[in-house]
């Protein structure tokens, strides 16, 4: 198997500004689903006895072992290239600093340092309910090597994306729970069969894009960025509070939360990384602090497809402080992410949620946030208050670009935060 490595470092997570507001349920239909668990199959390819083979272990560093880059604990091998030890070729993550091996840690959470971001209301739901037309039956065949599990559609509570290499298969939101995260895994193994290598990954950690993880066989290969790891840890998820919380008491969610854990990640990234399917690779990209600290782009190249998560879909989420995350939203951190998905140039756009779309998608949003950003940088130097400026802002280009009035005036106070 693929051995896994990670260097792990102290981060300060930035406090959140967040006012508690008002709590906006989702208007979506979820499809109850009664199959049973799938059974958690350990890396001799046996169903793990008498122990929740998910239950979550945070990583730390252990007592006298050190984490540098190039330096792992006792024991652990040296990474090749390609992700494997010593091979090349083979299916398999790029760009990760090799370092400490996360099979094993102490449960106890890792020791940050800072103010513990404060957990305000909304976020993971949309400020903005978008809504979509009935699923179909099958998942969508999106380009050579891309599907789409659209959202509705068994097992997905957001646009679902698997990828498929001649070695490996990756799946981009891994749904709400174990018992959804189990039929999307299923959905991998049928359009994928006989790859050797499953990877799991998510645009965010809220949980219906994440916690599906939960569901997915013992082998699979979590893969997660330093920023959403930051956002379980500093919201306390992990423990149950804050997204998790708000979900387990939300009657069309409880259901599908039974049992729902994040799993301990195998794979830890900061920045860029590179996951090689075989034939394949897909990049993904720390787009954050956006709709959370630790948004995360997925670019497969070569087919033109992009997945966005929550920084664009077909209507503007609210665009404000961010909620049930570590860090604020930065306007201007958000702003640059679209450009960068735009240089992108891509054919077919994976929202996490509504209909999917083209570059325009993206593109909306970006001379939105451009003209926000132009037009606050105008009235500051004029002096004007941030509650004037968010009133101009808001008279002058709601309207213009099709943008809730709530949300322009958002965008413009963190902009006029931020701008000198």
């Amino acid at each position: 198997g693929v051995t896994r490595f990670v260097w792990l470092r102290q981060f300060e997570p930035g406090s959140n500004s967040a006012d508690a507001n008002r709590l906006l349920d989702r208007l979506e239909h979820i499809r109850r689903l009664t199959g049973p668990d799938a059974p958690a199959v350990g890396a001799d390819g046996q169903a793990a006895p008498g122990r929740d083979p998910h239950a979550r272990r945070l990583a730390r560093r252990q007592p006298g072992h050190r984490c540098e880059p190039g330096v792992g604990r006792p024991g652990a091998e040296a990474r090749g290239d390609e992700g494997r030890p010593g091979g090349s070729g083979d299916a398999g993550v790029q760009g990760v600093v090799p370092g400490c091996r996360l099979d094993g840690m102490n449960d106890t959470a890792p020791a940050l340092t800072g103010t513990a971001a404060a957990l305000a209301l909304t976020g993971c739901l949309w400020a903005h309910a978008i809504a979509q037309e009935p699923a179909a039956t099958e998942p969508l065949a999106l380009s050579d090597h891309v599907t789409v599990v659209l959202q509705g559609q068994p097992g997905a509570q957001s646009n679902v994306g698997i990828v498929v290499g001649s070695r490996g298969v990756l799946v981009i939101d891994s749904g709400l729970g174990p018992r959804n995260g189990a039929i999307l895994a299923d959905v991998a193994h049928r359009l994928a069969p006989g790859r050797t290598a499953l990877y799991v990954a998510a645009t965010h950690f809220h949980p219906e894009h994440m916690m599906g993880e939960s569901g997915f066989p013992e082998s699979a290969i979590v893969v997660r960025s330093m920023g959403q790891q930051l956002d379980i840890d500093a919201t306390g998820a992990a423990e149950g509070r804050g997204v998790v919380e708000l979900f387990r008491q939300m009657p069309n969610r409880a259901a599908d939360m039974e049992g729902a854990v994040y799993r301990s990640p195998d794979v830890m990234f900061e920045g860029d990384t590179l996951v090689d399917l075989g034939g394949t690779r897909v990049r993904l990209m720390e787009l954050g602090p956006a709709h959370t600290r630790g948004d995360v782009g997925f670019h497969v190249e070569g087919d033109g497809v992009v997945f966005t998560g929550d920084v664009a879909m077909s209507s503007p989420i609210g665009i404000r402080s961010a909620r049930f995350t570590s860090a604020p939203t930065s306007a201007s951190a958000w702003l640059a992410s679209l450009e960068r998905l735009m240089a992108l140039e891509p054919r077919h756009v994976v929202p996490s949620h509504g209909p999917l779309g083209d570059a325009s998608m993206i593109e909306k949003h970006r001379v939105f946030m451009t003209a926000v950003r132009n037009r606050v940088s105008a009235l500051k130097r004029q002096r004007q208050t941030a509650d004037q400026i968010a009133s101009t802002v808001t008279a002058e280009l709601a309207v213009t670009h099709q943008v809730p009035e709530e949300t322009t005036a958002n965008a413009a106070r963190l902009f006029y935060q931020e701008l000198p």
